[in-house]
């Protein structure tokens, strides 16, 4: 072989291996090719899904199956993604599907809580000329049921039966204390509709819903990108909110339904019509992990996860 064609020989394999080599040695340290806003090189990204119920849900990355949760393997995580935008829907046998547009960063993880609710009907209860409930205290064991005229029934959960209180004995002893923080807030923004968690206050117009998070920025969740936001603007005249106990999201009443809706606003809030009747009123039991809504004197349950 000459010289020359040695030569020629050695350039051809420099340039194969820059060529092929190079990408392969930034693939493997985690660089992938960014094509939005613009082609360039960066540092690989993740996405983690973490589904409440935790296990027979299947997660679908893109339209593509890649996991269904078990007893050991509750969630979903994938590294080394390209960073761009990820199509994420959760799917399983009795829920409703929840789906969600999410962006993968170069260097970061993005994490996604997504909460499936029941397809099933809620349970009734009781019935009767029922107009408000309350909870007898703070065992929540029991609902005192408010009748026309100032008459009360008490209605036990735990075994499902009816009794009649005198005016007296219908006083809950059910108590809510505020920290100096939220009282603080609640008087600057002069508020008459809030609800109240120890780490959040959610309050609430005709039609409009907002959230503040009192620990402080350092604190938000991964979906917030400040303290205080306006979530979003409803059809239905907004009646009731509580917050859904443990989970990122609020139940809301309005002239019409029930409705769970995550707090999570990136791409869209889920939002899932659980009841629909006349002028529901609701409450949550975190102890009963059950959800009460009286509307047009009855009574009914539906489970909270």
């Amino acid at each position: 072989m000459t010289k020359r064609r040695r030569k020629v020989l050695f350039w051809m394999l420099t340039t194969l291996f820059v060529s092929l080599g190079v990408p392969l040695i930034l693939y493997s340290f985690g660089y992938r090719v960014e094509r939005e806003p613009a082609w360039r090189i960066v540092r690989a990204g993740g996405l983690l899904v973490a589904p409440t119920p935790t296990t027979g849900v299947r997660i679908f990355v893109d339209n593509i199956l890649e996991r269904e949760t078990n007893i050991f393997t509750r969630e979903l995580f994938l590294q080394g993604l390209t960073p761009r935008k990820y199509r994420v829907r959760l799917e399983k046998d009795g829920y409703y599907s929840w789906e969600k547009t999410l962006r993968v960063y170069p260097a970061q993880v993005v994490r996604a809580e997504a909460l499936l609710i029941p397809t099933a009907e809620p349970r009734k209860l009781t019935h009767g000329e029922y107009t408000a409930m309350q909870f007898l205290d703070n065992d929540e064991q029991a609902l005192i049921m408010t009748k026309p005229r100032r008459t009360f029934d008490l209605f036990s959960l735990d075994n499902q039966t009816t009794t009649k209180l005198t005016t007296a004995s219908a006083i809950s002893t059910a108590t809510t204390t505020h920290t100096k923080i939220v009282r603080d807030f609640i008087a600057s923004k002069n508020l008459a509709t809030f609800a109240y968690e120890p780490s959040r206050i959610v309050w609430w117009d005709t039609h409009s819903i907002w959230i503040k998070w009192l620990d402080g920025e350092a604190y938000l969740p991964t979906y917030a990108g400040h303290d205080e936001i306006k979530l979003l603007t409803l059809a239905g005249t907004i009646r009731n909110i509580v917050f859904y106990p443990a989970r990122e999201a609020v139940i809301v009443a309005t002239d019409t339904s029930v409705e769970i809706i995550e707090l999570d606003g990136r791409d869209r809030h889920n939002s899932f019509t659980i009841f629909r009747g006349a002028n529901p009123k609701i409450l949550a039991s975190t102890q009963n992990e059950t959800l009460y809504i009286l509307s047009e004197g009855v009574l009914w349950s539906t489970p909270l996860l």
